[in-house]
């Protein structure tokens, strides 16, 4: 008889768990379930049978499904209950969700600091950053497809908690994070939100 997996929803105790993990899981996870529910990601994510993206369904606790030796009815309206309930979870304790790497935090606040960068740009090239060393994170925006300027606006809205118009703001081409040299974001190519963008080499660890 088939069944239903009791650890529906748990996220994985081994996600992204390395030597040089630089962004706390929890506000990896927390991007991840706000591009999944508020950015619609989980219509993608989440198929009638199955899931677009196994890695992540593993990452994200759902490795029943994947994995068994057993039939799994997979219930899609089930696991999209569970996203949104985790989702919900995240929310309320977002406030906990910290950078575990004091160090490389505040090593990017103080370069942009002393080239002027405003807290929305700063944090645009924390997110860019962890989305080219994390590669769930780095999963979750490309569930959403190829982008235009537009979309990848609300990723950065949705995600760091800013309007869309300081957002918009944040990467005018003549900006200062645009003008620094520190992350190119091709706002023109219809691509995944990782093909957009380019980080100055030496600035962030390997990717995991």
């Amino acid at each position: 008889m088939k069944k239903i997996p009791s650890s529906v929803g748990a996220v994985s105790q081994d996600m992204n768990l390395t030597p040089h993990t630089v962004a706390n899981r929890n506000i990896v996870l927390l991007w991840i379930y706000r591009i999944l529910v508020r950015g619609e990601g989980y219509k993608s994510f989440v198929r009638q049978h199955d899931f677009l993206d196994d890695k992540l369904a593993e990452g994200l606790g759902f490795a029943d499904y994947i994995f068994s030796d057993e039939p799994i009815v997979f219930n899609s309206t089930e696991i999209k209950r569970q996203l949104f309930k985790q989702a919900e979870q995240l929310e309320k304790n977002r406030v906990n969700s910290l950078y575990t790497d004091i160090v490389f935090k505040k090593n990017i606040e103080s370069l942009g600091s002393l080239i002027g960068l405003t807290n929305v740009e700063i944090d645009i090239l924390l997110f860019c950053a962890t989305v080219q060393i994390d590669s769930l994170l780095e999963s979750a925006t490309n569930i959403l497809g190829n982008l235009s300027a537009r979309a990848v606006e609300q990723i950065f809205s949705v995600c760091l908690g800013y309007s869309e118009l300081d957002i918009r703001h944040a990467l005018f081409p003549d900006g200062r994070l645009a003008k620094s040299g520190l992350i190119k974001i091709d706002m023109g190519c219809n691509c995944h939100f990782s093909q957009k963008i380019e980080i100055l080499e030496g600035l962030i660890v390997n990717r995991h």
